[in-house]
């Protein structure tokens, strides 16, 4: 049974108590920070999850570094609240391909082809490509001149 939304009392109560006991840009707080992160992702909770992964990886790369696995989890977590997000354009699924791209590069250089969360990242890739070039495909067909208007109500 999944209960996302206790989760996320919880997952807010832990990043608040990190922040308090922690340095804000300390490994737990931003540990904690990417948990909470995926929840609101998980609730598709996505105008909040994004601007605060950006801060989050703002702070990871300064403390942990750009390459650290955290800040790369981060930007992943980044990238899929554009592409779970039903509303999103067709510019930030690129801005999404675009970052999994460089993380999925990366991650190769780093921890090598097979390593499992390379492997996370490639799939979070074909999914974000997939969604790309359903939206271009469909804002690039216009329907046929004269074809009957569907409504959906």
């Amino acid at each position: 049974m999944e209960r996302w939304e206790d989760a996320l009392v919880i997952e807010r109560e832990v990043y608040e108590k990190s922040v308090q006991m922690c340095k804000l840009d300390g490994y737990e707080t931003l540990a904690s920070g990417l948990n909470l992160c995926s929840t609101l992702v998980a609730l598709k909770k996505f105008e909040e999850a994004r601007p605060f992964l950006r801060k989050l990886i703002g702070r990871s790369r300064r403390a942990l570094g750009p390459e650290h696995i955290n800040t790369l989890r981060l930007r992943r977590a980044y990238a899929e609240a554009f592409f779970s997000d039903d509303a999103a354009s067709a510019g930030e699924l690129r801005e999404a391909v675009t970052t999994l791209e460089e993380l999925d590069a990366l991650a190769r250089r780093v921890y090598g082809e097979g390593h499992a969360y390379r492997l996370n990242i490639y799939a979070s890739l074909k999914t974000a490509r997939k969604k790309l070039a359903g939206v271009e495909n469909v804002r690039e067909t216009p329907p046929p001149a004269g074809a009957p208007v569907q409504r959906t109500f």
